[in-house]
């Protein structure tokens, strides 16, 4: 996923249309920064709410369950990683 980076204060600070656009463009960033997040807390309450006990129990006992906390791409990435592990440990 792409990084979102705070757009860079311009060099020149007597530039007013330079100032002006780096206001906006912060105020964009900031506007993204907080929809991903809320887009995050949101895909977590689905995906967790989708998962069975039984796989609700197997990701309590990941060790990075607390760091994906309200990160939907996180618990993702620990679903995947325990999906696959059991795939491989099937066959």
């Amino acid at each position: 996923m792409e990084e979102l980076s705070e757009p860079l204060p311009p060099q020149d600070t007597t530039d007013v249309i330079a100032i002006e656009r780096w206001k906006y463009h912060f105020k964009e960033h900031k506007t993204k920064v907080l929809e991903y997040s809320n887009f995050n807390s949101g895909l977590y309450s689905v995906v967790h709410g989708q998962c069975t006990d039984a796989l609700q129990e197997k990701l309590k006992s990941h060790l990075n369950f607390d760091g994906a906390y309200k990160n939907g791409i996180e618990l993702l990435k620990i679903i995947k990683l325990l999906l696959y592990f059991y795939e491989q440990t099937s066959y």
